[in-house]
């Protein structure tokens, strides 16, 4: 009778039985899918060995590998299961996003390995403690400890409403955390002598204290008349202004605190407005002092979307953000520019030990 070692390590398999190595193959596929077994050695030989002898088994010449090409591949989930399991891969993308995320995946990392690993963390953290030292005093910590993590900004419109004209922040939601046992949100207190609109943070809140935002379906109502401006008259308020992100409204700040758990969330402080101002100088300062080919904040036009043939449907230019500097506010493009700069600079700097595609691999990886 003959016998066939099964590479499972489970049992002999009889292949007087025309289904026992289908059986086997198909076993070993449901195990190998386990994520436990996907690195384990003798698992990757037998996919490699298994992959290898189909391929010849196909007309393959032997001593090469299949090729699996994979047009559309995004993340590159299929080319990876391609080289692990000893093919050759070969992806593409329209999205420049996915296409960085190939190259790092599928030919930076199986050519550099752990080493690139090593670079990556040293010139990161290299990064960081120059980052923050460069923009440390345009993100100040809290007097008591607690650190900001994010800072939460509407854009604006002036109210079209008969003698209001008042700012109105542009959000559709007023939540700000909402979890079955936390709930934060917001309160617009209209001051109608000061034209504009004030918050209030509602801790642990209900959904009957919540009030409405003031965007729906791009139209924006106004919390201190209750006029509504069509979308027609917003898109043409923000396209002056390129779209408003550098004189957004800053209406709250997510911080943590040393020792306890969770995001804890506040009304901006007069220091946060004095910070954002301070990096909106600095990036003019940086600004005119930039030299070089390109410009210090990218300027690029931005995608053109809509219409027949147009490609996917940006919409950001209805609003005039024509360029790419427009989707920033200015003190996020200072943050962006610096973190840019720091990357060339490290990759320059591991270009001069003399290894170009290692210096190329690392700074595809830190962006």
């Amino acid at each position: 009778m003959a016998r066939f070692w099964n590479p499972i390590g489970r049992t002999d398999l009889d292949f007087h039985d025309p289904m026992a190595l289908r059986k086997a193959l198909l076993d070993f596929i449901a195990d190998f899918a386990n994520w436990d077994k996907s690195t384990k050695k003798e698992y990757l030989e037998t996919a490699r060995a298994l992959t290898q002898s189909a391929h010849e088994a196909l007309g393959g010449v032997p001593g090469t590998r299949p090729l699996v090409v994979d047009p559309f591949a995004g993340g590159g989930s299929i080319p990876l299961e391609a080289l692990r399991v000893g093919a050759d891969a070969f992806a593409s993308d329209l999205n420049p996003v996915a296409v960085l995320l190939n190259k790092v995946v599928l030919e930076y990392i199986p050519k550099y390995g752990q080493t690139l690993a090593d670079e990556v963390r040293k010139w990161g953290e290299w990064i960081k403690t120059e980052a923050e030292k460069e923009l440390g005093q345009f993100y100040p910590r809290d007097p008591d400890g607690a650190t900001p993590i994010a800072y939460l900004w509407a854009r604006t419109i002036t109210c079209e409403g008969p003698g209001c004209g008042a700012e109105v922040p542009l959000m559709r939601s007023l939540w700000l955390a909402k979890k079955s046992r936390r709930s934060v949100a917001l309160k617009m207190v209209p001051d109608a002598e000061k034209k504009r609109v004030d918050f209030q943070i509602i801790p642990e809140a209900k959904a009957q204290d919540v009030g409405e935002g003031t965007v729906r379906r791009g139209s924006a109502t106004c919390p201190v008349c209750g006029y509504t401006t069509p979308v027609a008259s917003v898109r043409k308020q923000l396209k002056a202004r390129r779209g408003g992100a550098a004189d957004a409204r800053l209406f709250c700040v997510v911080t943590t605190r040393p020792g306890q758990q969770g995001r804890f969330y506040r009304l901006p402080t007069e220091r946060d407005l004095e910070a954002v101002q301070a990096a909106a100088e600095e990036l003019e300062r940086r600004k005119a002092a930039h030299t070089g080919p390109m410009s210090l904040v990218p300027d690029e036009p931005t995608p053109q979307g809509g219409g027949s043939g147009a490609g996917r449907a940006f919409s950001q230019r209805n609003y005039g953000m024509d360029r790419f500097e427009d989707l920033f506010t200015p003190r996020q493009a200072l943050a962006l520019t610096t973190l840019a700069r720091l990357v060339r600079k490290a990759g320059k700097r591991m270009q001069a030990k003399g290894d170009l595609g290692m210096a190329t691999s690392l700074r595809a990886c830190l962006v």
